[in-house]
């Protein structure tokens, strides 16, 4: 866990935390947040406003931040094809990771460019400092906290079972012997897809295939074609599948334990790291998480651990 030497900085955040977590929201337009070079072809601004009020100005410092200050920019590393936290529409970046991100940046007097990056280069991409931030759903696991620093939790991310809405054959983990199961590359879902055949190996049949891909819209096109039987993805993501699509999926069964998504960075950039939390706690008491996932989930989420989880 980070430690801080800044006791008397951390005391003026949180009382300016505080602060602007007792006003009272307001409405207006953050300014959009213009892409970086993109380290794969798509590249865009980012999308303009969003829902909550301007988080207020802080003194926050340290290497990191001080550095962020002087290029005038965060930046973030995403996976904009991952709706609702991160997609490029009509060339802008949107989501909850989007709208997150610039509110994070804007208390620093900077703003918040991103850069597009396949999800199993995210981590590699941050260690490299190609991003001074990963903002885009990555699940927060023991394994990779060794590697890496995760914040507080900003949303839920149990993964879900998905299957097309007229196959009846899987309704737990168990019915997936003899099935083809598509996943996205890097993530967690490929893990633990990986660990059930091998469970299953130990005692009977595996899994037919593991269809692994890029992109969580191609998995479910796998599954609309029926070369693969389930797909396996986050929470989040699996409502507005079925909310966008609801007579051709639907969730079989949660799959894996309860787990959450948090703001990723470097071990080496503790202050940048420190100001994220802080900023979330206020973010979440203020109520100005609960819009952003009414306006990008539909619903808030119930019961997010308040505090580092390694």
């Amino acid at each position: 866990m980070r430690k801080t030497a800044w006791s008397s900085l951390l005391a003026l955040v949180t009382l300016v935390g505080t602060a602007c977590a007792g006003a009272a929201p307001a409405a207006p337009t953050a300014p959009a947040a213009t892409a970086a070079p993109a380290a794969k072809p798509t590249s865009a601004p980012a999308a303009g406003a969003t829902v909550a009020a301007k988080p207020a100005a802080v003194s926050a410092s340290g290497p990191t931040i001080d550095a962020i200050k002087q290029k005038k920019e965060l930046v973030v590393g995403v996976e904009a094809a991952f709706e609702p936290f991160e997609t490029l529409n009509n060339g802008q970046f949107e989501g909850l990771d989007i709208d997150l991100a610039n509110l994070l940046a804007e208390p620093l007097g900077v703003k918040a460019t991103f850069i597009d990056t396949e999800y199993p280069g995210l981590i590699p991409g941050l260690q490299q400092n190609k991003f001074d931030a990963v903002i885009s759903a990555i699940v927060i696991t023991e394994e990779r906290a060794k590697q890496v620093d995760f914040s507080q939790p900003y949303a839920e991310s149990t993964q879900k079972l998905m299957v097309r809405i007229d196959d009846d054959r899987i309704k737990s983990n168990d019915d997936l012997r003899g099935k083809t199961v598509a996943v996205q590359a890097g993530t967690t879902s490929e893990q633990l897809v990986r660990n059930l055949n091998d469970e299953f190996k130990k005692n009977g049949e595996g899994l037919k295939d593991i269809s692994v891909f890029d992109h969580t819209p191609e998995m479910f096109l796998e599954l609309d074609t029926r070369r693969s039987d389930a797909a396996i993805t986050l929470l989040p993501a699996a409502n507005l599948m079925m909310k966008k699509n609801p007579n051709k999926y639907k969730a079989a069964a949660d799959f894996g334990p309860k787990s959450y998504v948090g703001i990723v960075t470097r071990k080496n950039t503790t202050d940048l790291g420190q100001y994220f939390d802080q900023q979330l706690a206020a973010i979440k008491s203020s109520g100005k998480l609960g819009e952003l996932e009414t306006k990008w989930f539909g619903a808030t989420s119930s019961g997010l651990p308040d505090k580092k989880l390694y």
